[in-house]
């Protein structure tokens, strides 16, 4: 799905930040792309432990797009493996001043197993989230 959507005009200046939830990360090589127009955040939950990691990086970012040493981007994908709590990653936008400043949220999109997602509703609190 995100490959059909990134090939779409409205996405074509878009950045794709994957989440890689576990020791070997898989994710982003299901998604086709140019190199410069890829990040990876490996090695943890984006929820959690890679908050500061997601900051780092969009902070990085920015500086990099307004220097010209990454292709210029005009939004921002990220993609959390269905792993992540999106209320710390929406809370780090919406308090720490330089992502305020220079990005914003337009869009929280979820997407669900039609056959599993009554189960998972039920089973998981991040699910309901």
């Amino acid at each position: 799905m995100l490959n059909r959507l990134l090939h779409q005009q409205p996405l074509a200046r878009t950045l794709m930040i994957i989440n890689e939830f576990g020791d070997i990360g898989i994710d982003h090589l299901l998604v086709e792309h140019v190199k410069e127009d890829l990040v990876l955040l490996a090695g943890g939950c984006l929820c959690c432990q890679l908050r500061g990691d997601l900051y780092q990086r969009l902070e990085q970012l920015y500086l990099q797009r307004q220097a010209g040493s990454v292709p210029f981007f005009e939004q921002i994908v990220i993609e959390t493996s269905g792993l992540a709590d999106p209320a710390p990653i929406l809370y780090t936008f919406f308090t720490d001043a330089f992502l305020r400043q220079h990005y914003r949220v337009d869009n929280l999109i979820v997407t669900v197993d039609a056959l599993y997602i009554k189960q998972q509703l039920k089973q998981q609190v991040v699910t309901v989230k």
